[in-house]
């Protein structure tokens, strides 16, 4: 007990601190205008490779996430899974911020997503512990994952029944003092206590008595707490004591981005109030992320890292998401000193070729396929050498 109000007093002139300075002395110039975060990517479900089965997607990040950072002002990198620890590294050295998903797979170390979680986790921590500023938001499945991660790889979720259900949130002793709660519009918060605009989608819970018997408690701020359909009280979401790391039990990106209306998914909100209420966690995060400064190696590097490079597939038809972003187990982040991966596609005719306009390393050759990252090179007709875009519509394709 001793501990956590040790963690508690800690926090509350943490928050003073930051309060005073995000109020009256950080200039705008010292802002990270332009922030990149990376959203970890998951093994997909089965049902959502339904008549995909030749493109050996073996990852994907529902693209509602993605969406939803760009709605607030940042850019989207796709971070993929069973990748050696010097992938997971860069990024924690390149990326502003770091977003855990929600999903339906592992959080052990067994699975793609929880040994990737694991390896961003301890990167984030110790970039943090040596003063740079690296926030990571873990919603759901991400929520969950950062439970197990702080835990030192123990499990701590209890079993509920809290799915296709949206809920007010219960505001706890301590709230105040957060970041999360800081800047929050009276209205805002309002909406989030009266209303039910947290949408969840889960069978494990945080309980409150294991939230205290794993120490979690010492580690985390619980902000608020929810109920499931048993009437179980349950985290929803909390705020790590000392660290830029945050989480949710409910989707605040499914507000504003997901339509799925069946019976599985008929409780996601769509009110004026629950689009601003969502909106404002969003907001929250990637102002988080404005405070880091870290910057790719090059505007090459971080041009053909981005999400840009990948189309979304509809999968609401498979799927509780209306897109997706699909990836193989080949698929790379190119840098300046690799080559890009070619597509192979047989829409390709001879009356189109790539030239070698761009020069360097990844220079293309008269007569290349298609490449993951059109837009370093210039497609011309070989009569009247006329540009042709891209992704001229008789061409499309959808990058793995």
């Amino acid at each position: 007990m001793e501990d956590t109000r040790t963690y508690f007093l800690f926090h509350v002139v943490l928050c003073l601190l930051t309060w005073v300075v995000d109020c009256y002395g950080l200039p705008s110039d010292n802002l990270n205008l332009r922030p990149v975060i990376g959203v970890l990517a998951q093994h997909p479900p089965d049902s959502m490779l339904v008549g995909l089965e030749d493109h050996n997607f073996t990852s994907y990040i529902a693209a509602s996430y993605v969406k939803h950072l760009e709605s607030a002002g940042a850019r989207v990198i796709p971070i993929l899974t069973y990748r050696e620890d010097e992938y997971y590294e860069n990024l924690a050295q390149s990326l502003n911020g770091i977003v855990f998903p929600g999903g339906a797979v592992s959080i052990s170390n067994s699975s793609g997503y929880g040994a990737a979680g694991r390896k961003l986790y301890d990167h984030a921590v110790a970039a943090n512990e040596r003063g740079v500023y690296l926030p990571i938001w873990g919603t759901c499945l991400g929520f969950e994952l950062l439970t197990y991660l702080a835990a030192d790889d123990t499990n701590w979720l209890a079993r509920c029944e809290a799915s296709n259900r949206a809920d007010p949130l219960t505001l706890q002793v301590g709230y105040e003092v957060s970041q999360v709660f800081q800047e929050m519009p009276e209205d805002v918060k309002t909406i989030l206590t009266m209303e039910n605009v947290t949408v969840n989608f889960h069978h494990w819970c945080l309980t409150r008595q294991n939230f205290s018997t794993s120490g979690l408690s010492e580690l985390f701020n619980l902000l608020a707490t929810s109920v499931d359909d048993d009437g179980l009280e349950y985290i929803s979401l909390m705020e790590h004591w000392t660290l830029p790391i945050f989480g949710s039990q409910f989707h605040p990106e499914k507000n504003p981005f997901e339509w799925s209306n069946d019976d599985h998914h008929d409780a996601i909100p769509h009110t004026p109030n629950a689009i601003l209420s969502a909106q404002y966690f969003v907001n929250f995060f990637v102002n988080q992320a404005r405070r880091n400064n870290q910057t790719f190696g090059s505007s090459g590097e971080e041009e053909s890292a981005l999400i840009y490079n990948y189309t979304p597939y509809y999968t609401g038809n498979t799927s509780g998401f209306v897109q997706s972003y699909l990836f193989s187990s080949d698929s790379t982040l190119m840098t300046n000193n690799s080559s890009p991966r070619t597509i192979p596609d047989q829409r390709i005719t001879n009356d189109i070729q790539i030239h070698p306009i761009n020069t360097g390393n990844n220079a293309a050759a008269a007569g290349d396929t298609l490449v993951t990252n059109p837009g370093y090179y210039s497609y011309q007709m070989l009569e009247g050498e006329r540009s042709v875009p891209p992704l001229l519509a008789s061409l499309q394709y959808v990058i793995p």
